[in-house]
């Protein structure tokens, strides 16, 4: 039996940005404070999609109703 893995997506900082909607330097920051997951390899930043994904996903807060008029 042999299943294909999905393969892992790796973006750069502006893949990541763009993606997102943030900025560069939003998700520098986000990154080098440890808020958003990041792959390292060596001296290079890289994001899974699957990861930003689920950040996302854990990070959305449903609108708020019946706000100032």
């Amino acid at each position: 039996m042999s299943t294909d893995p999905t393969p892992i997506r790796l973006l750069t900082l502006e893949q990541a940005a763009e993606a997102t909607g943030l900025t560069t330097r939003a998700l520098r920051h986000l990154y080098s404070s440890r808020r958003v997951p990041v792959t390292r390899l060596g001296r290079r930043v890289y994001f899974r999609q699957s990861d930003l994904s689920e950040w996302l996903d854990a990070n959305t807060r449903p609108a708020e109703t019946g706000g100032a008029r």
